[in-house]
């Protein structure tokens, strides 16, 4: 099947070569670029070769405020929603509830059968069972400015480190892989000399601007057909002008792409979501545009306009920006022992200054970064083991790597009450890769303290003090009984049906001084004793709050 594949391009922004209209919906997965096993929803994209489709009898594609623009490829699914504005060569639907008058459906659409594959693992050849040995093998980790040349064989979590412009370099010979993740920082480049598969047990996460794809320095030039990955984790993310030259196969994972990616290969997720075409508002995309040509290929770049893009909470690689909003992408802190930089959790410290460059004033310093010889810290304590200034799950031997996750505190406030505080907080722990929490047999942590000081709440929920109550799991304590509770009332987790995972939590008398210092940095572990460290999941943010009356501290 791979030896005659002509791999789909998508590029957001970006226009390709065509390929010849088909007389009815294809049933052959090397015909799809993007293909979602239950369903599918974008803000917009522009797709120039390969087709799009959903498998399930009840999936959809849905892009009600956004433009498909996919003029030489099908469009497939039970419903399809999408702007009037939407260019398709074909479109295949038993449900549409908005005209589209450039998708010309071949007949009566209303008579297609779906699923359209009755076995779509087999037919892209996925294992079964897929192997887990990589949780005993060691892990790969490629330094700033460096290169490491991979033989095929088992690894464990695999992480190419990058910073502003320097980055590193993974090149992998050619073979059969076993990885347990794969994640790439910014303008990272992970190479392919030849023909290769790799399983990967858990997420991949493609930094900015990151590539991934064949080896350019090597002939013959392999082709992106000749780059196969297997995914097993939940999540799959290929980051703003990232590029992913393979075909990816991850039937449990919500597979993201966001603004300005590109892709080429096919690439299957159990839900696929996509951002909107050129990342910012409609009022700001262009203010030029440039075409140019080369055999085969018709590239159209979009200049932006950066001042308006500043500030609209997503990183903008166009105008080389750093930082938005909480959106640090792979940035960490600076440590000055040897160049070396902090696992991303370290992220948490910095600060996005109004100009979209980083702040990095508020990382730790060298003396309370590096732990003492032969001390080591014990997560799910509350205690500062091993006296690096970080606390449990704030500290990088705790989770680290793929375990931690980017948090938005949507709502805060902090209220003294004299040696307490009125707590109220809404956040979203991850938009993607934490589904799989589960609190009924996971201890909750949450943990607030001022950015760079040392007083720290440390509040312990246990898993056995947890309720399933509609579809959230939920706690509540108004008579103070759960001491390593810390005073909070009610906190909920809920996992919700796009993946992302949201918390709630009230306390009216919670053990913990509100802070004079308005940056906060707030973090949330899972822990379940019984899994080891390495089983761990955290996410964390450090909040600019404002100053209110009676010294409250309040967010937004």
């Amino acid at each position: 099947m791979r030896n005659a594949r002509r791999a789909p391009l998508l590029a957001l922004l970006l226009t390709a070569v065509t390929i010849a209209p088909a007389a009815a919906q294809s049933r052959d997965m090397d015909s799809y670029l993007l293909f979602a096993l239950e369903g599918m929803r974008t803000k917009g994209l522009s797709v120039s070769s390969g087709n799009i489709g959903v498998n399930d009898p009840n999936g959809a594609i849905s892009s009600s405020h956004g433009t498909i623009d996919a003029p030489q490829s099908d469009v497939v699914a039970g419903m399809v929603r999408a702007s009037v504005r939407s260019r398709c060569r074909r479109l295949y639907a038993n449900t549409v509830p908005d005209a589209m008058p450039d998708c010309q459906p071949p007949g009566d659409f209303r008579a297609l059968a779906l699923p359209l594959m009755s076995d779509v693992l087999s037919e892209c050849h996925y294992p079964s069972p897929f192997p887990d040995q990589c949780a005993t093998a060691s892990p790969v980790i490629v330094d700033l400015d460096s290169q490491r040349t991979l033989p095929p064989g088992t690894y464990g979590n695999v992480v190419v480190f990058s910073a502003g412009s320097r980055s590193g370099r993974l090149v992998l010979t050619g073979g059969d892989y076993l990885f347990c993740s794969l994640r790439a920082g910014r303008s990272a480049r992970i190479l392919f000399q030849g023909r290769s598969t790799v399983k990967i047990q858990n997420e991949v996460n493609l930094g900015a601007s990151a590539y991934l794809g064949p080896d350019p320095d090597v002939s013959p030039l392999p082709s992106a057909g000749d780059i196969t990955l297997y995914v097993n984790g939940p999540a799959v993310r290929f980051s703003a002008s990232s590029e992913a030259h393979a075909h990816v196969y991850a039937p449990n994972a919500m597979l993201r792409l966001t603004h300005e990616a590109t892709i080429q290969g096919t690439f299957l997720g159990r839900l696929i979501r996509t951002e909107r075409i050129g990342g910012g508002p409609t009022t700001t995309t262009t203010t030029s545009t440039t075409t140019t040509t080369r055999p085969g290929v018709t590239t159209t770049t979009t200049t932006a306009d950066c001042h308006a893009l500043c500030g609209n909470g997503h990183i903008d690689t166009v105008c080389h920006e750093q930082c938005d909003g909480s959106d640090f992408d792979d940035a960490h802190c600076p440590s000055s022992v040897d160049g070396a930089f902090l696992s991303s959790v370290d992220g948490a410290f910095l600060t996005c200054r109004p100009d979209c460059t980083i702040d990095f004033s508020g990382c730790p310093t060298t003396t309370t970064t590096i732990p003492p010889p032969g001390l080591r810290e014990i997560c799910a304590n509350c205690i500062d083991d091993d006296s690096n200034g970080l606390t449990d799950f704030e500290d990088p031997a705790c989770c680290a790597g793929v375990q931690s996750f980017a948090m938005t505190v949507r709502r805060g406030q902090l209220r003294p009450r004299g040696a307490t505080s009125r707590l109220r907080l809404k956040t979203t722990l991850a938009e993607t890769g934490l589904a799989t929490v589960n609190p009924l047999q996971q201890d909750v942590f949450l943990q607030i303290r001022p950015a760079g000081g040392t007083e720290v709440l440390c509040a312990k929920i246990p898993h056995d003090k947890f309720m399933r109550m509609h579809g959230a799991f939920k706690f509540w304590d108004h008579k103070h009984l759960v001491a390593s509770a810390k005073g909070i009332d009610d906190l909920t987790v809920k996992v919700r049906r796009d993946g992302s995972v949201r918390l709630r939590t009230v306390g009216n008398h919670v053990q913990f001084r509100t802070p004079q210092q308005n940056s906060l940095q707030v973090t949330v572990g899972f822990y379940n004793a019984a899994a080891g460290d390495g089983a761990n999941r955290c996410s964390t943010q450090t909040r600019a709050f404002r100053t209110g009356r009676s010294g409250r501290l309040i967010a937004p």
